[in-house]
C-alpha cells in the first residue's frame, strides 16, 4: 500500500503569506512526516509559490503543479496512473528552510536589500536550496553521449532508455 497526499497552501493578492510552510501551525508537516514513516508516500503539491518541505527526505516522491486550474485533477491522475511522465522544471528555488529567504513585508513594505542575488543567484543557493531552480525529474532515464558536431538534419538529441515515452523540457 502507498499513500498519495495532495497538499496545498493558499495566498491572497496584496498580502504576504505569514510563513513558507504549507500550514503555518506546522500540523500538516507533522502529519505528512508521520504517514511517510509508516507507508511509502507521494506528495502532490498545489501551491502559489515557494514552500518549505521539512519532510522532503522522508517521502518517496514529491510533485509540484503550483496552481494548475480546473484541469488539475486530470493532470494529477495522468501522472499518478502513469499515462503521462512528469517533465516540467521548477521555475523557482524551493529552500530547505526559511533562513536566507526574503522575509514578509511589514505594513506593506518589503525591503529587497539583496538586489539580484536572490533565489538561484544567491551566493548561498547551493547550500540553502532543497530543490534548485530548474530541478525536475521524470519516470524514465536518459542516456547522453559525448557531443559531436552534426548537420542540423542529422541531430537526434537525447535517447530515452526508460519504459514510458519521455519528454525532456
Amino acid at each position: 500500500d502507498a499513500v498519495v497526499w495532495v497538499a496545498a497552501t493558499t495566498a491572497t493578492e496584496g498580502e504576504d503569506r505569514s510563513s513558507l510552510s504549507l500550514d503555518p501551525s506546522g500540523q500538516l508537516d507533522l502529519s505528512i512526516a508521520a504517514v511517510a514513516r509508516e507507508r511509502p508516500t507521494a506528495v502532490l503539491l498545489q501551491v502559489p509559490g515557494t514552500v518549505v518541505l521539512p519532510w522532503r527526505d522522508e517521502v518517496a516522491a514529491i510533485a509540484c503543479l503550483f496552481l494548475g486550474g480546473e484541469q488539475t485533477g486530470f493532470a494529477w491522475a495522468s501522472i499518478v496512473f502513469g499515462d503521462a511522465a512528469p517533465s516540467g522544471k521548477l521555475p523557482i528555488m524551493l529552500p530547505k528552510t526559511e533562513d536566507g529567504t526574503i522575509l514578509p513585508g511589514d505594513g506593506g513594505n518589503v525591503k529587497y536589500a539583496e538586489g539580484l542575488f536572490t533565489s538561484y543567484r544567491s551566493p548561498s543557493a547551493e547550500r540553502d536550496s532543497a530543490f534548485p531552480f530548474g530541478h525536475g525529474l521524470t519516470f524514465t532515464k536518459f542516456s547522453y553521449g559525448a557531443p559531436t558536431v552534426k548537420a542540423p538534419a542529422d541531430c537526434a538529441g537525447a535517447k530515452s532508455v526508460g519504459v514510458l515515452p519521455p519528454r525532456e523540457v
